[in-house]
């Protein structure tokens, strides 16, 4: 049976996190995790954790929206 990996971000970490992958600024990440821009920054930019898992996220909604553009381009073709 697989393991669930357990993630090292705190609460706060995880709101910044969805909300920056989501497309906001880190002003705004900030407001949603209730934390100043700064800590938000420094998580970006010094937290390799936050990084990486940011990272990874963004990679999967780019995967998804590439995939979904190609399937609507079939689509298309086939339509005309």
């Amino acid at each position: 049976m697989p393991t669930l990996a357990v993630s090292a971000l705190s609460g706060p970490q995880h709101a910044a996190l969805n909300a920056l992958a989501a497309g906001t600024t880190v002003t705004e990440a900030a407001d949603v995790a209730g934390v100043t821009r700064q800590t938000v920054s420094g998580w970006v930019n010094h937290d390799r954790e936050f990084a990486v898992q940011l990272h990874d996220r963004r990679a999967e909604i780019a995967e998804d929206a590439t995939a979904r553009l190609r399937a609507a381009a079939r689509k298309a073709a086939d339509t005309l």
